[in-house]
């Protein structure tokens, strides 16, 4: 089995269609023994986990013999607010 990243959160954002509060998060696939094949394959069966209103873009990069593939999708769960968020 690939090593897995942890998963992160980059948010709160906006999501298409306006709603407010959900985070932006992305999964990583990393080798640098396994293929670009294997790489790309355990990214897109976990995209294919998330359905396609949580998936925002796949996207990779290498360094040398390092690839890394990552999956960026909504987590569906609401963010919290930034401090003062709301108040005026």
């Amino acid at each position: 089995m690939l090593p897995w990243g942890a998963v992160n959160h980059v948010g709160p954002a906006v999501r298409p269609g306006g709603s407010l509060g959900v985070r932006v998060c992305f999964k990583y696939f990393r080798s640098k023994r396994e293929s670009w094949d294997a790489l790309f394959g355990q990214a897109a069966l976990f995209a294919s986990g998330l359905g396609p209103e949580r998936l925002i873009s796949i996207s990779h990069s290498c360094t040398d013999l390092d690839g890394v593939v990552t999956v960026w999708y909504w987590d569906g769960q609401p963010a919290p607010r930034p401090e003062g968020a709301g108040r005026e």
